[in-house]
């Protein structure tokens, strides 16, 4: 789309040309054609009638006649920058319009023919700037503000930066709003504080916006999503000590005073004198005859009382030694054969062996041969 010559418009009406159109009058599309739209359309000027962009700088009548003062630095919106040399076109220069003031490193622009034969907007910097003329009518930029719906807020007259996040620390991202540009904000938050004021609005593409370069830094209508701060840590106080409980103590009984041993009566015991003992020869025998007599009466003690048979326990005794040699014999053999010896004949020497305690106990308690 194309705007032909310059008609009358806005100061907002210029600034919402989009990016992209084409400007075209006095039979040139290029960066020129937008600033004698700017100087014609909107400030109510006449048609600046030089050979080049960089004209406008260096030709001081351009100032004189058509109402500019001229300006090295520091530039304001709607002042007209001209440059030359690196980027720009040389010999001719190039010209636009700032739409954001210098903020000490950038300034936001409006210009034509850069890359193209149309609309563009950009950050400049100082370098390569011849200076800048400044309409000295600036009644045509101050327009009424628009009437803003509850979310809305006005751009100031320097623009706004589009932030990644709530601080001048985060990246800073394309499309800064422009002078006296209208956004649409949801929420509000409490973030970096930029002289005195850490309001930032989020507008409805998610990025931030410091609220000291609006209108207007009212948060009525938008949603506060200042994160809570965190609850502050409790100390743990460890439980007091239970106070000990006094232990009553008893007092040990006291033993009354024993009196001296001089209160003390002596009662002298009988002592028993042992009736006399006989020393006479007879006694002395009658006394061992009586000894003699008990001693008979104590039979010792007969561990093969359970065969009660002398003939019988001579039998068993017999019959366990050859039971031993048989056992013996065998397992001898068949050792020599090595053989595996059978499950009965392992079980009977297992009993002959167990049993072996009790014979000899037998054997050692009648050793008497005469039982």
């Amino acid at each position: 789309m194309t705007i032909y010559d310059c008609p009358a418009m806005s100061w907002q009406d210029f600034l919402n040309i989009p990016t992209g159109e084409t400007v075209f009058n006095h039979g040139a599309s290029e960066c020129v054609a937008l600033a004698n739209l700017y100087n014609e359309g909107v400030l109510g000027g006449g048609f600046v009638q030089v050979g080049s962009a960089l004209q406008w700088w260096t030709n001081g009548n351009v100032a004189a006649v058509h109402g500019f003062d001229r300006i090295d630095s520091s530039p304001q919106v709607g002042d007209i920058f001209i440059a030359s040399g690196d980027l720009y076109n040389l010999p001719f220069g190039h010209i636009g319009v700032v739409v954001r003031s210098w903020d000490g490193a950038t300034f936001g622009t409006m210009e034509q023919n850069v890359g193209g034969e149309y609309v563009s907007r950009h950050d400049r910097t100082m370098a390569n700037v011849d200076g800048f003329l400044r309409p000295q009518n600036q009644a045509p930029l101050q327009t009424a503000p628009p009437a803003l719906a509850s979310t809305q807020r006005q751009a100031g007259p320097e623009g706004v930066f589009r932030r990644e996040a709530p601080s001048t620390q985060s990246a800073r991202l394309d499309g800064d709003l422009e002078a006296n540009e209208v956004g649409n904000f949801v929420n509000w938050v409490h973030g970096e504080n930029v002289n005195g004021n850490d309001v930032w609005f989020q507008g409805v593409s998610g990025n931030w916006f410091w609220s000291g370069a609006f209108t207007s830094q009212s948060v009525d209508g938008l949603v506060d999503v200042t994160p809570a701060p965190p609850a502050p840590e409790v100390p743990i106080i460890p439980p007091a000590e239970p106070t000990p409980t006094p232990v009553e103590t008893t007092p040990a009984p006291v033993e009354p005073a024993k009196p001296k041993p001089e209160n003390i009566e002596h009662k002298e015991k009988p002592v028993s004198t042992p009736s006399a003992v006989p020393t006479s020869p007879e006694h002395l025998k009658a006394a061992l005859d009586r000894q003699a007599a008990l001693a008979s009466t104590v039979k010792p003690a007969d561990l093969g009382s359970i065969i009660t048979n002398n003939k019988a326990r001579k039998i068993v005794w017999a019959v366990y030694g050859i039971a031993g040699l048989f056992i013996i014999g065998i397992m001898g053999g068949l050792t020599a054969a090595q053989w595996i010896a059978p499950e009965w004949f392992i079980f009977s020497t297992g009993v002959y062996t167990a049993i072996s305690p009790a014979f000899a106990s037998l054997a050692m308690a009648n050793i008497d041969t005469k039982k």
